[in-house]
Formats: structure tokens, C-alpha cells, sequence
């Protein structure tokens, strides 16, 4: 998970990674957190980790095309980056790689 704020909207500025974890189903719900306010979820183990601010590792993450408009890549929500990738956010927030992708139990 990126974090562009400490919170939002106009919360400090962070841009760190600050939760990681992999996708244990391929099965999309909605929750209802209030009437108007309904997000699609879908299962994740989250790892045991620290944040890490993403400007070190812009140059070596090959999912954000523009490194000068980096901050676009996250708009979109969920997003698949590749398994190199995630072991150096994995790594940069302190998960050993290995473990961050082994299958979930």
C-alpha cells in the first residue's frame, strides 16, 4: 500500500510504502461502511513490516514507467507490479523477500 498523505486529504506528506501483502483470492466483494460508502475488497495477507519512502526505490521499480510523474501509477487503486518489484519494496520495508511471496496459508 502507498501512502502519498499521513492523512487524508490534507494530511502531512509521506510517499512511503506502508503496508504489504499478497492477494489470497481472486474474489471481489463490496462492504458497506456507511449507506453512501460502499469499497470492493478482496482478501490479503498482510506481512509484518515497516514503511519505506518510495523516492530511493523510484529508479528501481521498472511497474512506474515516469519516474517525473510517478505519483500517476498510484490513481488507479489495486494495482499488479511484477515479482522483482515487490521484493524490493519487500526488502526496503523490511519483509524478507522469499517469504513475502510464498504462498499464503
Amino acid at each position: 500500500m502507498y501512502s502519498p498523505r499521513i492523512s487524508y486529504p490534507d494530511g502531512e506528506v509521506l510517499q512511503s510504502f506502508t503496508a504489504i501483502g499478497v492477494v489470497t483470492s481472486g474474489h471481489i466483494y463490496q462492504v458497506e461502511m456507511t449507506p453512501e460508502f460502499r469499497p470492493y475488497r478482496v482478501d490479503v495477507k498482510f506481512l509484518k513490516c515497516h514503511e519505506a519512502p518510495i523516492r530511493p526505490l523510484l529508479d528501481k521499480l521498472s511497474f512506474i514507467r515516469s519516474k517525473t510523474h510517478w505519483g500517476a501509477t498510484f490513481r488507479f487503486g489495486q494495482l499488479k507490479i511484477p515479482a522483482r518489484d515487490f521484493n524490493l519494496i519487500a526488502k526496503a520495508m523490511g519483509c524478507k523477500p522469499f517469504q513475502a511471496l510464498r504462498s499464503p496459508k
